[in-house]
């Protein structure tokens, strides 16, 4: 992972969620994947190199900013205590706790032959797709929701070995029901 993909998942990470666990990189060393994610999107990325631990760690959020300010173009190596991009070690840490279950909530590729359901997603999250699609240089692949209430999910596969899952959650979607319920509540 190079720093203009750092950053990308850095704006997936919320700065002050409630739940704390949230507000961090989580590298699951055993699956060498990198996550970040908040309310609105999860962003899993399987590395193919660059990471040397065991087990799974949570970096805080202003350690993650502190080497996405480096100026560097190369890889950046996670282990269990510290961050090394180049010459430079960035010590840290990690956040006690279990970081949720994300895999629960990505759901499987859905045939793209099949008829997509409609679905409205905040054009933040978009846009980090967007971004996602310079930093890895490569086009993803949208799998359609099958039905109302399901992720917008797009993979990418880099030339470089990895693979990456952005989820974005949909808005409310407003029907006739919830919303005489919502009225009742007036």
């Amino acid at each position: 992972m190079n720093k203009r993909q750092l950053k990308v998942l850095l704006s997936a990470i919320p700065k002050n969620d409630i739940p704390y666990k949230l507000n961090c990189l989580f590298v699951d060393f055993d699956k060498s994947e990198v996550v970040a994610c908040n309310a609105f999107m999860i962003i899993a990325v399987k590395c193919a190199h660059g990471l040397n631990g065991t087990g799974s760690v949570l970096i805080p959020r202003n350690v993650v900013e502190q080497v996405a300010k480096t100026k560097t173009r190369n890889t950046i190596r996670f282990s269990n205590t510290e961050i090394s991009v180049d010459d430079f070690s960035f010590p840290f840490t990690p956040l006690q706790g279990t970081y949720p279950d994300y895999s629960k909530v990505i759901p499987p590729n859905e045939s793209l032959k099949k008829p997509g359901q409609f679905g409205f997603y905040q054009s933040k999250c978009i846009k980090i797709i967007e971004e996602l699609e310079a930093a890895f240089e490569v086009c993803p692949i949208f799998h359609r929701p099958n039905k109302k209430g399901t992720p917008l999910k797009a993979t990418f596969s880099a030339g470089s070995g990895e693979r990456v899952i952005a989820c974005v959650m949909p808005k409310s979607v407003r029907t006739t029901e919830t919303y005489a319920a919502m009225k009742a509540c007036i």
